[in-house]
């Protein structure tokens, strides 16, 4: 969900890359590709985020306890 500066992760399906990469609830990706989620928007940074399965998308991200790192996550086929 778009939070500020960020999108906040509300849920993580298994078996998806954000799950392998460990990405958690909570957590708030920052930037999709170097480009700002705050200046990509909502459906920007969705439409960056996905791409061919196989593929991977790189995230900037702030973890719960602040933290920030760049994560590859690999592109998955899933199934909600």
């Amino acid at each position: 969900s778009p939070d500020d500066d960020a999108l906040v992760i509300g849920r993580i399906l298994p078996g998806g890359g954000a799950a392998e990469v460990g990405l958690a609830v909570g957590d708030a990706v920052l930037a999709v590709e170097g480009l700002p989620a705050s200046a990509l928007g909502f459906a920007g940074a969705i439409e960056l985020i996905r791409g061919p399965v196989g593929t991977t998308v790189r995230l900037r991200v702030r973890r719960v306890d602040g933290t920030e790192l760049d994560l590859d996550v690999p592109r998955r086929q899933i199934r909600s």
